[in-house]
């Protein structure tokens, strides 16, 4: 009666730490992180902080939340950049 409990727990601590490993391994792999903080023009600030280092022939990949949640990589779009709208998740 506890076995099958118990094999569903077991189950879902190996799935976490399987998980965590291979999401640190994906932070590892980004050498450079910029976060920006603040009430107002975030957006904006990110779209210029990835153009001014897309300039300097890095590889970038931008993204803000918000209704429309763009995201932007180093191809073309805004400010140079590749810009999708990133899909909601409710």
């Amino acid at each position: 009666m506890l076995l099958v409990p118990s094999l569903l727990t077991l189950g879902l601590a190996v799935y976490g730490v399987v998980e965590v490993r291979r999401h640190e391994r994906q932070l590892a792999r980004i050498p450079v992180r910029v976060h920006v903080n603040g009430t107002r023009g975030k957006s904006s600030v990110t779209r210029l902080i990835a153009a001014g280092l897309r300039s300097t022939g890095r590889r970038v990949f931008a993204k803000t939340t918000g209704w429309d949640a763009p995201t932007s990589s180093s191809r073309r779009g805004w400010c140079g950049a590749r810009s999708r709208p990133e899909p909601r998740r409710w």
